[in-house]
C-alpha cells in the first residue's frame, strides 16, 4: 500500500508540475496577447487620429478651392451682357477640376466690342490664378487705360504678365494661349473684326462661307522677354454670321486609343451646324465630343464659345 501510495504521489506530482508549467506558458501567451492588443489599440487610435486630421485637412483644401471657383466666376463676364450684345451666343465651358485655367472675356466700351477666349498654363488652381491675373490684366488694357488696338493688346498683356509674376527674376514660365477680337459696326448689315491671337484661330462664317484665321506662333507671358510683337488681321462680317474661339481642349480630348478629336473633325462640325439656331449647335459639339471621348479621361479644360453678329 505505501509503495502505491508513493508512486501515485509522484505521478501526481508530476501532473501538478505540468500543469503549473502550462499554466505559466498559458498566463505568457496571454501577456503577449493583451500587449499585442493594446498594440493594435493604440495603432488605431493613432490610424483614427490621422485619417481625422487627412480629412480635415481635404475639407480645407476643397474649401479653398471652392472658395477660388467662387471668385473665378465673379471674375467672369456676365453671360447676359453677351446676350444683349450680339443676336445670338453660346458657350460650352467644362472646367477639367472644379477650377479652369481656361477663361472667357468680354467688354463693349465705347464703338468697340471685345471677345476674348484664353487658355493658360496648367489647370485646377495654378490654371485659375493664371485666369484671373490674365482677367485682371484685360480690365486695366482695355477699360481702364483705354488701349484698343489687339495686337497692342496683346503685347501690353505680355508685358504685364512678365512684370506682375517677375518672370524675368525668377523661373516662373506660366503664360498663355489666347484669341482676341475686336468688332466695330460699320452700318447695319456690316461690322469690321480685327484678330490678334497667340497660338489660337477662329472661325468665322461670311456670308455662310466658313473662313478662319491662325494667331501669330508665340505665347503671351512664360519668357523673360518683356517686349513682343503681335499682328492684326483684319475682316468684313455680315449680319448673322458667326464667330467661334475656343481652347485647345476641344480639339486636343483623346479617345481610349488616345487619338485627338482634331482639327479636321472640328472643323466638319462647324460646316454642319453653321446654319443651325445656337442650342443645336452647342449640342451637335457637346455630342460629337462626348461620343469621340467615350471612356477616355478628358485631359484640359474646355471652352468654346460661338457668338453671331
Amino acid at each position: 500500500i505505501a509503495s502505491i501510495f508513493y508512486i501515485f504521489s509522484a505521478r501526481r506530482k508530476k501532473v501538478i508540475e505540468k500543469l503549473e508549467i502550462t499554466q505559466l506558458a498559458l498566463s505568457h501567451k496571454i501577456e503577449e496577447i493583451n500587449d499585442k492588443n493594446n498594440q493594435i489599440e493604440s495603432q488605431n487610435t493613432l490610424l483614427v487620429s490621422k485619417t481625422l486630421a487627412l480629412e480635415e485637412s481635404n475639407k480645407r483644401t476643397n474649401d479653398s478651392i471652392r472658395y477660388a471657383y467662387t471668385i473665378q466666376q465673379a471674375m467672369l463676364p456676365s453671360l447676359q451682357k453677351i446676350e444683349t450684345s450680339f443676336t445670338d451666343y453660346f458657350l460650352y465651358y467644362e472646367p477639367k477640376d472644379i477650377v479652369s485655367g481656361d477663361f472667357y472675356w468680354f467688354s463693349e466700351i465705347q464703338d468697340y466690342k471685345f471677345v476674348v477666349v484664353s487658355d493658360c498654363t496648367g489647370h485646377g488652381v495654378p490654371g485659375a490664378f493664371m485666369s484671373m491675373v490674365g482677367i485682371s490684366l484685360l480690365n486695366e488694357i482695355i477699360n481702364q487705360k483705354h488701349i484698343f488696338d489687339p495686337a497692342e493688346i496683346l503685347e501690353n498683356l505680355h508685358q504685364g504678365i512678365i512684370q506682375g509674376l517677375r518672370q524675368k527674376e525668377s523661373d516662373n514660365r506660366d503664360g498663355m494661349d489666347i484669341s482676341l477680337i475686336r468688332i466695330k459696326k460699320i452700318n447695319e448689315q456690316q461690322s469690321e473684326l480685327i484678330f490678334s491671337a497667340a497660338k489660337r484661330p477662329i472661325y468665322f462664317t461670311q456670308k455662310g462661307v466658313i473662313r478662319k484665321m491662325v494667331g501669330d506662333n508665340k505665347y503671351v507671358g512664360g519668357i523673360k522677354k518683356e517686349t513682343k510683337s503681335f499682328t492684326n488681321q483684319v475682316s468684313e462680317i455680315y449680319k448673322g454670321d458667326w464667330i467661334y474661339l475656343f481652347s485647345d481642349g476641344y480639339v486636343d480630348m483623346p479617345n481610349p486609343t488616345k487619338v485627338k478629336l482634331g482639327t479636321l473633325r472640328l472643323e466638319e462640325l462647324i460646316t454642319q451646324m453653321k446654319s443651325y439656331p445656337k442650342d443645336i449647335q452647342r449640342n451637335v459639339l457637346v455630342e460629337a465630343l462626348k461620343s469621340h471621348q467615350s471612356t477616355a479621361e478628358s485631359r484640359d479644360d474646355i471652352t468654346f464659345l460661338g457668338i453671331r453678329i
